[in-house]
């Protein structure tokens, strides 16, 4: 969901979105967040949690992909699993305390 056009100051102008059910029933990529930023109840609870931020390295024409699941987020050992078992070869998983 795009929410670039939504000023992120009442949570009214999200009512619409239905973002409580997208959230506990979806999986929702979400562009523009930082317009909830300042809206945290309306954020999925930890537990259904992955942040993906995609940069560009300058001079090294490349990409990086973060992904940040916090510690009881159910998608750290989604993602463990994944590159346990070959499925992502080039993703590297680290443990931050």
């Amino acid at each position: 969901m795009d929410l670039y056009r939504l000023h992120g100051t009442s949570s009214k102008e999200f009512e619409p979105l239905q973002l409580e059910h997208v959230f506990a029933n979806c999986i929702s990529l979400i562009e523009w967040p930082v317009r909830l930023k300042n809206l945290p109840e309306l954020l999925p609870s930890n537990l259904h949690r992955l942040d993906v931020t995609i940069s560009t390295v300058p001079k090294r024409d490349t990409r990086l992909m973060t992904i940040l699941a916090p510690a009881e987020s159910t998608w750290k050992e989604r993602l463990r699993t994944l590159v346990d078992e070959g499925i992502v070869e080039d993703l590297l998983c680290t443990e931050d305390n």
